[in-house]
């Protein structure tokens, strides 16, 4: 599928068919702003119902959990098995990292610099449709705390959510 370009404000935006959050990622100083004009060009599509609602919370709620066992546990490759083959990890400010064994390899480094017991503070999670949730979050840990600005969890065939977005920044 070819992305729709269309024309907004002297900005050219592509929308590319095939997104199924049906959201555009935009990095400037007036993200904000921008995403909302965005937004509201982007066709509509259905909510949830009530249960496929509940069926996304409830499946990124266990796949978040056996996230953080895993690495509390030490076990890196539990952590990257919890992402897509193709995911992204955006570590800020250490890097990104793309694919399991990369993203894997990310976490056995922490595991071995003696990182251990994350626990997510105050998490929000926004259903996105039937099948994607955005989960949000602060963190902390034995040396270090942050923020979690975007897992974005997708519902596998089997009914599992896996990581295809993780977005998080080390504060201290």
């Amino acid at each position: 599928m070819k992305p729709v370009w269309q024309r907004w404000h002297g900005w050219a935006i592509a929308f590319h068919p095939s997104l199924e959050s049906g959201r555009v990622l935009i990095h400037t100083e007036k993200e904000a702003f921008i995403r909302s004009q965005v937004d509201s060009l982007l066709p509509r599509k259905s909510m949830p119902t009530k249960a496929q609602k509940q069926t996304v919370l409830d499946a990124v709620n266990r796949a978040s959990a056996q996230w953080r066992s895993a690495f509390n546990s030490g076990d890196a490759a539990g952590c990257a098995s919890q992402y897509e083959t193709t995911a992204v990890m955006h570590a800020r400010p250490f890097g990104t990292f793309t694919g399991t064994e990369a993203i894997q390899g990310f976490w056995q480094k922490l595991i071995d610099d003696g990182f251990a017991e994350v626990q997510y503070v105050d998490p929000e999670i926004d259903v996105l449709s039937e099948t994607q949730a955005v989960l949000k979050s602060g963190w902390t840990m034995n040396n270090a705390r942050g923020v979690i600005h975007k897992e974005l969890w997708v519902l596998q065939d089997d009914g599992q959510a896996k990581l295809r977005e993780d977005d998080f920044e080390a504060q201290g």
